[in-house]
């Protein structure tokens, strides 16, 4: 669910916007800037999410596991998940629906031995 918060004279209101409907597992972390929520779910799959409009923008794959940690900045999102894995992907390059998904993991790091916090 996306909650809107307002502050007026002092008091804060919340007011339910929309629910975002996508992952096939529940979910495990998420960050958000404006209007876009990266979140990691336990069906081993990120989405990008726009919630001013209540649409995914991509999904990424490529964990085996759940994906149990998210950051992201202006230019990479980086994922942490129980296959051991922590995997760096491009931004911009995920949110291009013309850029090919074999294009948008730059990175992956694979010397943990356990699960990714």
């Amino acid at each position: 669910a996306v909650v809107s918060t307002q502050s007026t004279g002092g008091t804060e209101s919340c007011e339910f916007v929309r629910t975002l409907s996508g992952h096939t597992r529940g979910i495990a972390c998420l960050q958000y800037r404006g209007s876009l929520v990266v979140s990691g779910s336990s069906d081993c799959t990120i989405k990008l999410w726009d919630v001013e409009v209540g649409v995914i923008l991509r999904t990424l794959e490529g964990h085996d596991e759940l994906v149990r940690c998210i950051r992201f900045d202006s230019n990479r999102i980086v994922s942490g998940a129980y296959d051991g894995r922590i995997k760096v992907w491009d931004l911009e390059a995920a949110l291009d629906p013309r850029c090919a998904a074999n294009q948008i993991c730059i990175r992956t790091i694979s010397e943990h031995k356990g699960r990714v916090f």
